[in-house]
Order: structure tokens, then sequence, then C-alpha cells
């Protein structure tokens, strides 16, 4: 097997944590990264070695090729990206809370099962 291609949704906590501990695993090859502003993707991107950046989650689910996305948005982003990547059958790494109310986590939870 291959290893498992990661995208990084967000450049706070994604930059300095979590593109950093999927390259520190053999396993994982971090392929994208979005930022809410490409030039910001594009900048931790280059710094960090990763190929492929976006400014948008959206164009990011269409074109770049993963097995599995990192979550690392302020929680109210989160909701979208992690239903997103449950439709498209990505596996999830998200911090929490994932969603902002009881009914939609046990929807999620629910797509995710």
């Amino acid at each position: 097997m291959g290893k498992i291609r990661v995208a990084v949704v967000g450049t706070g906590f994604g930059r300095y944590g979590l593109i950093p501990a999927f390259g520190l695993d053999p396993r994982c090859e971090v392929v994208a990264v979005c930022s809410t502003s490409r030039a910001r993707a594009a900048e931790v991107a280059e710094s960090l070695g990763v190929p492929s950046a976006y400014g948008d989650f959206w164009e990011m689910f269409e074109s770049a090729d993963f097995d599995a996305v990192a979550v690392a948005t302020p929680p109210a982003a989160q909701e979208e990206i992690v239903g997103l990547a449950l439709a498209r059958a990505k596996a999830v790494f998200t911090e929490k809370p994932f969603a902002l109310s009881v009914g939609a986590a046990r929807r999620l939870k629910e797509e995710a099962d």
C-alpha cells in the first residue's frame, strides 16, 4: 500500500502542528494545503514542501487527489468541510468541536458511520 495522501485545511495550527506531524509519519504525505487566501496557502505550501495550495476548500476537493483531510479551522467552518469530506468518502481528522450543535454533530456522525 502507498502512502496516505493528506490534505490540510487551515494554515494556523495546520502549518505549525498538523503538516509537520503528518510529515514525521512515514505512512503519510501531505499533498495539499488550503487557507482562506490562496496567497497564504501558497506561502505555507512553499515553505513546507507541500505540492498544492488552494484558497477555497471546494476547489481543493474538486482538484486535489487525497485520501484524508485534516481540518484545522474555526468551529463555524468545520461542519461544512467535514460534511463534504464524508460525502466524498474521505477519512477525516478534525479538531473539536467539529460542529456547533448536537444535532449537526449527530448528523455528521451518522454520515461517518
